[in-house]
């Protein structure tokens, strides 16, 4: 077990010491300090939106959506797998969740909602990338669901660590999910759905497309879930 725990530390602090170092040399302001995991923490899931023939937004580029939100996620994962925390991921590939050779967007969202709803001691992180028609638009956002109140909480603790990270081209205000974000209002436990940026913005655009940018931001991410998880 010893050797287990040591194990676990050292591959954490490798994995994370060159984003920290990357970081505090942009904000040396901010505080990155990785909270280790206990028995009576959740279960972390963690949602790449979109899959399979449901590409999400498109960028100017062509690329879709969906590749890049897969790709945080597993960054995610790695810092949590790390640390000793259990996850699930929804998807682990480009495909989507239903199971099928074609897609079925309905049976995809129930079985997203029906991991997220299989008991109380988990969590739900959706990742996603947000779009829209002004090309002014931009920055990183977090939308908490309506049926667990410390989701609010969650999505506020994301926020506060993601402005001290000053790596984003805006931190956006936390406001209630959308009520067509099917998922956000009718998952029971925490649930938070995350934009890391918009994919209709040059300059947010930018900074996703780079793999160093991308595991910056999730571990930034992975720093305020544990903090709302003390």
């Amino acid at each position: 077990m010893k050797k287990k725990l040591s194990l676990i530390f050292m591959t954490i602090c490798t994995a994370a010491a060159f984003v920290i170092t990357s970081v505090k040399n942009e904000n040396s302001s901010a505080d990155y300090t990785p909270v280790w995991n206990s028995n009576n923490h959740p279960l972390i899931i963690i949602d790449a939106g979109h899959g399979g023939l449901d590409n999400g937004a498109t960028a100017y580029d062509g690329k879709p959506e969906k590749t890049y939100n897969l790709s945080l996620a597993k960054a995610l994962e790695s810092f949590f797998s790390a640390a000793g925390y259990d996850t699930v991921m929804t998807r682990e590939d480009d495909g989507d969740t239903d199971g099928k050779s074609g897609f079925d967007k309905k049976l995809d969202i129930a079985n997203r909602l029906a991991l997220a709803n299989a008991d109380d001691n988990r969590i739900f992180i959706s990742i996603h990338l947000n779009l829209s028609y002004s090309p002014t638009d931009k920055g990183f956002q977090v939308f908490y669901g309506s049926k667990n109140p410390e989701s609010k909480i969650l999505a506020e603790t994301i926020r506060n660590k993601m402005k001290q990270s000053d790596l984003c081209t805006r931190v956006r205000d936390v406001y209630e999910a959308p009520s067509d974000i099917f998922l956000q209002h009718n998952i029971k436990v925490p649930c938070v759905l995350v934009e890391c940026g918009f994919i209709s913005n040059v300059e947010d655009y930018s900074r996703i497309k780079s793999e160093e940018y991308r595991t910056k931001l999730m571990y930034t991410l992975f720093c305020g879930i544990t903090e709302y998880l003390q």
